[in-house]
């Protein structure tokens, strides 16, 4: 039970599998003492933050076949044995290539320079180096449509996504507090202020979650 806690983190799933025993309540008292216990180990010493941190922040996003997942592979197989877990194992399977993001970066350099945010579709092929090129906006609905390019699109950056509508920023952006609004403030209940609490976890570094 305190490995499951300890690698799921959650209160909810750790009671259910206490409660999934067979014993109904009409048969047999709770056991105080194991639910003490679970609540302990889920509120005061849960490792769930540092371990999504690592599967998300040092080892993630990850695909079969890949350098990424060999290695959360190693490092989830040290952490159960750490914890005391028996004939931990890998078992392998045939599964084709793999793909890795090296490096990727976008630019837009005309008429002025500006970064472009983006990301490599996952098996998509490398460049030869850097590629400069014109980009264009194509309009593809059917198999007809390629025939209004054809011929026109080699050595070009196409976009086939329709232009999307930016809204303009409307309303207070920054809000200033006049007199009205101050008085307003003052009349609204306050809260019972809650108690601070302090989780710590990070995969490299540390990181504090404060509520």
């Amino acid at each position: 039970m305190r490995h499951m806690t300890r690698m799921l983190g959650g209160l909810t799933l750790a009671v259910a599998a206490t409660v999934a025993t067979g014993a109904t309540p009409s048969a047999q008292a709770p056991d105080t003492d194991t639910i003490a216990a679970v609540k302990q180990e889920g509120l005061k010493r849960s490792e769930a933050m540092e371990l999504v941190s690592w599967l998300s922040d040092v080892y993630g996003p990850r695909v079969t076949g890949t350098p990424a997942i060999e290695a959360a592979k190693t490092w989830a197989m040290d952490r159960l044995r750490g914890w005391g877990v028996e004939d931990v194992r890998e078992e392998r399977f045939a599964f084709g290539l793999g793909w890795s993001l090296v490096r990727f970066s976008a630019h837009m350099i005309e008429p002025q320079v500006m970064p472009i945010i983006g990301h490599p579709r996952s098996w998509s092929p490398s460049t030869a180096g850097t590629v400069t090129a014109e980009a264009v906006r194509v309009d593809i609905r059917g198999r007809d449509d390629f025939d209004r390019y054809r011929g026109t699109l080699r050595g070009k950056v196409v976009l086939p996504q329709p232009a999307r509508e930016v809204q303009m920023l409307e309303g207070d952006v920054v809000l200033r507090m006049d007199d009205a609004l101050l008085a307003e403030a003052s009349r609204m209940p306050s809260e019972r202020p809650r108690s601070s609490r302090t989780v710590s976890g990070a995969g490299r570094g540390g990181r504090h979650f404060a509520s």
